[in-house]
């Protein structure tokens, strides 16, 4: 009974510090994250992707450029404020702060990830506007509640592939051009904007490696409607088993990053 009641408190005391850092860290990009960089940097590509989709007489092209453009917007962004997010924190000195709480840092952090994406869907919702304002029209679904899935998988895939660059970037002391590399691979291997098996073979095991590849099967696979909810269901399965495993190894590199800052003391830089 004891034992129960322990687990029970853990789960929950781990609950509570995951939804306050992610509230935290939404007044935080509230008040810190400006939408104009969105315009200036984003919407030219939308707009471009969507001038290219309209020339397309295929309507799967059409609707997967629609929310490609989405979610390449929202992957540009979160990868990087994710990745940076607790090299930021020792550099600002406040990464002690986590160190105090009797929840592991990566629950912390995790909550942080899981807040970034969930405002930048805000860009993505932007980048769908100016894809629309450019097109003229809808994209066709046939599956329209199996697509919605599909794309809220993508959008947790996207948490989970980018979540785990934040203890790596800080355990290989990343340098500023870091994410200039990683932003533009994640776009291409992930079938945002085209099918992962028409790459060739060595991308395709490539692309394998990354979760939001399967969920974006789903999307493709709704958007045809051509296939059984339970062949679209397999692609989440797929996407949610491989997030997993970028949880589970973000959980032991966040534990090396958290064992060494505290044998250093070193809480600004490494």
């Amino acid at each position: 009974m004891n034992s129960f009641l322990r687990i029970r408190n853990s789960i929950k005391g781990n609950l509570y510090a995951f939804i306050g850092a992610y509230q935290e860290q939404f007044l935080e990009s509230r008040r810190t994250t400006s939408y104009l960089n969105f315009l200036v940097g984003g919407a030219p590509g939308v707009a471009v992707l969507a001038w290219v989709a309209t020339r397309s007489e295929t309507p799967l092209a059409f609707a997967l450029l629609s929310v490609g453009a989405c979610l390449m917007v929202m992957w540009t962004t979160a990868v990087f404020r994710i990745g940076w997010s607790a090299s930021n924190e020792i550099s600002a000195g406040v990464f002690h702060i986590n160190l105090l709480s009797k929840t592991r840092v990566a629950v912390i952090m995790l909550g942080k990830s899981v807040s970034y994406v969930a405002y930048t869907a805000l860009t993505g919702l932007g980048a769908f506007l100016v894809f629309l304002a450019i097109a003229h029209r809808l994209p066709s679904v046939a599956n329209l509640p199996a697509f919605i899935v599909s794309v809220l998988v993508a959008m947790f895939a996207m948490v989970c592939a980018s979540y785990i660059f934040a203890p790596a970037a800080v355990l290989v002391d990343a340098r500023g051009g870091i994410f200039g590399a990683v932003m533009p691979f994640g776009v291409v291997f992930s079938g945002f904007l085209y099918r992962v098996s028409v790459m060739p073979v060595s991308f395709k095991v490539i692309a394998r490696l990354l979760p939001t590849s399967y969920a974006m099967d789903g999307v493709i696979h709704s958007i045809e409607g051509n296939v059984s909810v339970w062949r679209i269901a397999g692609d989440w399965g797929m996407a949610l088993a491989v997030s997993l495993v970028y949880v589970i190894a973000s959980y032991f590199l966040f534990q090396v990053v958290e064992k060494r800052v505290r044998q250093t003391g070193i809480l600004s830089t490494f």
